[in-house]
């Protein structure tokens, strides 16, 4: 509703602040009356998912029997859960079957990256049946597995994060061969902790990282400041029209232009 200028009084503002207060207290209260997310700190499949179900059903009956719980409630608790339990048993019967719930959901969560493992592997290979592919011939499983290892080192990298907040970084993994690159082929690793050796590491690693384009035809080097940084030099002109003469440039940096420009 508008209000025009003339027809605003002090009691409209303390009207308004007193009712924007209200709504304010409205939320915050709403806020904790929410459930806090959760990061569980096993890996999710559906036999997890169905373990804790199962167990979260067992006791919302065990609840039911003492309070009022809505039956659309437990129904969709069943459901969830795929269990053909009854909803009305004994107390010793519901006792015993929530600690083999426990049981059963203490026995997932361990084996909880196989069972996800298995998970990704039976979701490659239908894909790759749906898709007319041969599952022994495609890489949809190696590309799953490849793709959760890089899950499960960032989720490991954010718990170490949130576990060292401030107090800087206390090891690093290399290849335990020099000669190798850290890759995921590496088979073996070895822990660095000494900080002046980690600190040389970082320096290294950032220095080959950073460093990539250093000696190919458009860095810092004679051709690259003909080209400019912009690209908007003749002499960028004749690189991309193919009709740049390659000759009085070094025999490396020419082969790799010539490279270029035949690729273009």
């Amino acid at each position: 509703m508008d209000i025009p200028p003339n027809h605003w009084h002090p009691e409209h503002t303390m009207k308004y602040n007193k009712l924007d207060e209200h709504i304010t207290k409205l939320m915050l209260l709403a806020e904790k009356k929410c459930s806090k997310k959760k990061n569980s700190n096993y890996d999710w499949s559906p036999e997890l998912a169905k373990a804790g179900s199962e167990l979260s059903y067992l006791l919302l009956i065990k609840r039911s029997q003492k309070r009022l719980v809505h039956p659309e409630l437990l129904e969709k608790a069943r459901i969830r859960a795929q269990t053909s339990l009854p909803l009305h048993m004994s107390h010793t019967d519901l006792n015993k079957e929530i600690r083999q719930a426990r049981k059963r959901l203490k026995q997932v969560r361990k084996d909880s990256y196989e069972h996800r493992k298995s998970w990704l592997e039976a979701l490659a290979i239908s894909n790759d049946i749906s898709s007319g592919k041969d599952p022994n011939r495609s890489n949809t499983l190696r590309t799953l597995i490849s793709r959760e290892e890089w899950r499960r080192r960032y989720k490991k990298c954010q718990e170490l994060m949130g576990t060292l907040h401030l107090s800087g970084l206390r090891e690093v993994h290399v290849p335990q061969q020099d000669s190798e690159t850290a890759s995921n082929s590496v088979s073996s690793w070895k822990s660095i902790s000494d900080p002046q050796e980690i600190v040389n590491l970082i320096i290294k690693q950032n220095d080959k990282q950073f460093s990539q384009a250093r000696f190919t035809p458009l860095a810092d080097t004679p051709l690259g400041r003909r080209i400019g940084r912009y690209g908007d030099t003749q002499t960028a002109e004749q690189v991309l029209s193919g009709t740049f003469e390659t000759s009085g440039l070094s025999a490396e940096i020419g082969r790799s232009l010539q490279s270029f420009l035949l690729a273009i």
